[in-house]
């Protein structure tokens, strides 16, 4: 597959679109995702529901590039993702799983693993997230340390910690 490269820019609006997609986990197994098609505009807000099982969570693989599709198009911007490197692709996306997950170190850690932010910056995405009171409430605030998958924190809480990082990372498609 030619790799495509994209601007530093793109997403420019975040539109996606779903064109037949198909996809399967493993060969020989049924299809996760049959026949797929449905758009997603700029700014639009989408909730997916479902039983369980019916590839809800297929519908991130497919858009993260976890799984290859095994036919359709995933179009980002009109742009074929197949075409995109996945590191290229990846690090224009966000996603905040519902089973968030925390890495052993600290909160700043957590929000920022490469330093690319102020702590300005992160106590912003903090406030957006309405988490910034509880962790200034903390002896050590940002270098409060995080145990292995943040068990030192409830559900909820490493949910919002995961949202702020997105906010962080200003994806146009979260």
């Amino acid at each position: 597959i030619a790799s495509s490269k994209v601007t530093k820019e793109w997403p420019q609006t975040g539109a996606i679109t779903f064109n037949d997609v198909k996809l399967r986990y493993r060969s020989g197994t049924p299809l996760a995702l049959k026949d797929i098609t449905f758009a997603v505009e700029s700014h639009e807000k989408i909730g997916i529901v479902g039983r369980s099982g019916a590839g809800k969570s297929s519908l991130a693989v497919a858009l993260f590039r976890l799984t290859e599709l095994e036919a359709g198009r995933i179009l980002i911007d009109g742009i074929d993702i197949s075409k995109i490197s996945l590191n290229e692709l990846r690090s224009r996306l966000s996603i905040i799983p519902q089973d968030a997950v925390l890495f052993a170190g600290n909160l700043r850690y957590n929000l920022d693993p490469f330093h690319h932010y102020s702590d300005a910056d992160i106590w912003q995405a903090l406030e957006k997230c309405h988490i910034a009171s509880m962790v200034k409430s903390l002896e050590h605030q940002l270098d409060t340390s995080v145990v292995e998958n943040g068990d030192n924190f409830s559900a909820g809480e490493r949910q919002l910690i995961c949202m702020a990082r997105a906010l962080l990372r200003n994806s146009r498609i979260l």
